[in-house]
């Protein structure tokens, strides 16, 4: 993650002071680590909180004795490569060797937006690898009345989800000045022509996710492990009536609803998502992983 304005160690934006103790591992991770000492979780089972928006999530998070959470700025914007590719499967096998490389044997998975996608695609194919998932206004299930955003997904319309060619430099410039955005953008920052470099790097990202972003609720009832669903109560670009469908297609799915909260929860109320998280895994440890019902979370009734 090369950054032209600095000598040295790329910028972490606020990794290095979040992590027990950060670890960067190949093919574009960089993985903060937050532990304590203890017994909450078994051997092998650990927190994953897939992003980059993580910073304020991450430490927000109360920590529990024996509680091992990686924040993962997972490949994409975090370390772009225009030679990689950024689809979907290609994205959950990368989710599965970075479990691997972490020796983490069960993951309590927690991820937003597109990454929640990769995240709840993988506990499908793999649910013996998976014992929780938190899904932050989750991708991935075809609405039944697509917002104006959602359509032009599903039409392929990347112009109509993209930032204009002219200021796409613009808008990425600005990522790392909000320290949610830990190592966005840095590898692009070198670029000549940061506009076209960025509004390149935006469509080959988009365009290789298009085709697979949304899908039947079918396949969310591949998903075996218990689930909870954040979304924005007055949700703008995706209805909130979205999260009880998730929820519904879920086999063990429950919502928390954010009140005041728009389209971005993890900018806007990065607290909440972070206490309606605890309080999931919590939950969840005191009915022995199974989801039983003081975990759960009416679907249209929730506010957190």
């Amino acid at each position: 993650l090369a950054d032209p304005d600095h000598d040295g160690p790329p910028d972490r934006e606020g990794w290095d002071e979040l992590a027990s103790r950060p670890v960067e591992l190949a093919d574009g991770h960089l993985v903060a680590v937050r532990e304590r000492p203890g017994d909450a979780l078994p051997p092998g089972e650990a927190r994953v909180v897939l992003g980059p928006t993580l910073v304020e999530w991450g430490r927000a998070l109360p920590l529990e004795d024996g509680e091992r959470v990686l924040l993962v700025a997972f490949p994409g914007l975090a370390a772009y490569d225009p030679k990689a590719r950024y689809d979907v499967a290609t994205q959950v096998a990368r989710l599965g060797e970075l479990l691997d490389a972490l020796d983490v044997r069960r993951a309590h998975l927690a991820a937003a937006d597109g990454f929640a996608l990769f995240a709840w695609r993988y506990a499908a194919a793999h649910p013996e690898r998976v014992a929780s998932l938190v899904l932050v206004r989750p991708m991935g299930l075809r609405p039944d009345a697509p917002s104006e955003e959602e359509q032009a997904w599903l039409d392929g319309d990347l112009d109509a989800v993209l930032p204009p060619a002219e200021v796409a430099g613009d808008w990425l410039r600005g990522l790392p000045k909000r320290p949610s955005w830990a190592g966005e953008g840095l590898a692009l920052r070198a670029a000549d022509d940061l506009d076209a470099a960025a509004h390149a790097c935006l469509r080959h990202l988009a365009g290789d996710l298009a085709p697979d972003a949304f899908g039947p609720a079918s396949a969310l009832a591949a998903v075996k492990a218990p689930a909870l669903v954040v979304w924005g109560q007055h949700d703008r670009g995706s209805e909130p009536e979205n999260a009880a469908r998730f929820a519904r297609a879920l086999a063990d799915g429950r919502t928390a609803m954010l009140d005041g909260c728009r389209g971005a929860p993890l900018e806007e109320r990065p607290e909440q998502v972070a206490e309606a998280t605890h309080a999931f895994w919590v939950g969840l440890r005191g009915e022995g992983g199974e989801g039983g019902e003081a975990a759960k979370v009416a679907d249209d009734e929730a506010r957190t």
